[in-house]
């Protein structure tokens, strides 16, 4: 599977500004400022109408500001559009001297003032508790305020109509790339379809929710829903790519490119800390690729983190009295054809095998007789060894019967469309 960078080799001189590492995230009338902690005149602008820019210029002091790790992207759902941000994660090791972090919280922030400003405050009221050591009364992380922002349902769904965010990052077929669990709350059920019922008197069907009050909507697919039906689904999504992003191993750096091995990396002489990392990152691995289109198409590649799923497993290990050797084991899973392992089998039309993964053994020595004086593992390396495999479904076109204990393979298509994926 042939690596896949986002920019072109042309576009990559465009590349002159540095990752950004941490922002101060501030809420203004018009939007989010988020300004770069290393570089303070630089600013990601993300407004509530949907555009996104960057400025530069003077530093600008904010009173209230919350501090970000990352931005992991924007998406569009049904009533909002929402900012996902890093906001707490840890430090996992080191490889090559670089660290490497892991998500273990983020926040939905959406796009409207007022529903905004009320995630906002609970991140101010969170990273003040935090700040002085008071961990009993810390709030719990929410990624949607569920009773106060269903109170502005009104308000959100006249707001909406202002954002315009890619058609591709919404309804069900947009999100098949990040859980088929996530995609399936999108189809139409049974209980969210308006039924009419006959009025005998007048001979006239009137939907029984508009009757009873109830705003009535219509999605983007097309099924008309109650603005409460509609407010319960999104609200759930958001609760669970939450979750998808804080739990399933997601990993990052700010100046090492998780998304290519070192023979990669070797290969195509990429040097990871002189541009952002958008420039470089091969896209099969770079999980949250499609909610990043805003920040890429906007000027807003240094804000741009890629996020790799998998693991990162760092280990240090004493051989001798002048000898360390550390070693790190990286895995990092395909986006492509991801999904629960009865649920995505096989592969796809376009060569796109289940569950792809990539996991490379990185193994660092650090040799005092060799160097002089002794250094840190991974600060200055005297030997560097990358060794790669790979795993992932059986590469054609297969069905399998749900039914007895170890159901066979059958293979499906033609031996000519097999071969062409």
């Amino acid at each position: 599977m042939a690596a896949e960078s986002p920019l072109s080799i042309a576009d990559r001189s465009a590349c002159v500004t540095a990752q950004v590492r941490q922002s101060r995230l501030s809420l203004c009338s018009t939007g989010y400022r988020l300004q770069s902690v290393d570089s303070p005149t630089s600013t990601l602008v993300l407004r509530f109408d949907g555009q996104v820019f960057t400025e530069t210029g003077s530093k600008v002091e904010d009173q209230q500001i919350v501090v970000v790790h990352a931005v992991v992207g924007i998406f569009k759902l049904e009533q909002h559009s929402y900012v996902l941000a890093v906001t707490d994660s840890h430090l996992q090791g080191t490889i090559c001297g670089k660290d490497i972090y892991e998500v273990s919280g983020v926040c939905a922030l959406p796009l409207d003032y007022d529903s905004g400003k009320i995630v906002f405050q609970e991140l101010l009221q969170e990273q003040t508790t935090t700040a002085s050591g008071d961990k009993s009364t810390a709030v719990p992380r929410k990624s949607y305020s569920t009773g106060d922002v269903a109170g502005l349902a009104a308000a959100q769904l006249e707001n909406s109509s202002r954002v315009d965010m890619n058609d591709d990052l919404t309804g069900e077929a947009g999100f098949r790339w990040l859980s088929p669990q996530i995609s399936r709350m999108f189809r139409p059920s049974k209980d969210s379809l308006v039924s009419g019922t006959e009025d005998g008197a007048t001979g006239s069907s009137t939907p029984q929710t508009e009757r009873e009050g109830s705003a009535v909507v219509e999605t983007s697919s097309g099924v008309r829903k109650t603005s409460t039906s509609l407010e319960r689904m999104e609200r759930r999504v958001v609760e669970e790519i939450a979750r998808v992003f804080s739990t399933s191993g997601m990993f990052y750096a700010f100046d090492y490119d998780l998304t290519r091995s070192l023979q990669a990396k070797d290969r195509q002489v990429i040097d990871g800390v002189s541009e952002p990392l958008a420039c470089i990152a091969d896209r099969d691995y770079w999980f949250n690729w499609h909610i990043q289109q805003p920040l890429l198409t906007g000027g807003g590649l240094a804000w741009a983190l890629p996020l790799v799923q998998g693991s990162v497993q760092i280990g240090r290990c004493q051989i001798s009295k002048d000898d360390v050797v550390q070693i790190s084991v990286v895995s990092r899973r395909n986006w492509r054809r991801i999904g629960m392992r009865y649920e995505r089998r096989g592969a796809d039309t376009n060569g796109n095998v289940a569950n792809f993964v990539e996991t490379e053994q990185i193994l660092e020595l650090e040799s005092k007789q060799e160097s002089g004086q002794h250094v840190d593992v991974g600060a200055h390396p005297t030997h560097i060894a990358s060794f790669v495999q790979t795993r992932g479904s059986m590469p054609f076109l297969w069905t399998q019967t749900g039914a007895g204990l170890h159901p066979a393979a059958v293979v499906a298509g033609t031996d000519d469309s097999n071969a062409a994926t």
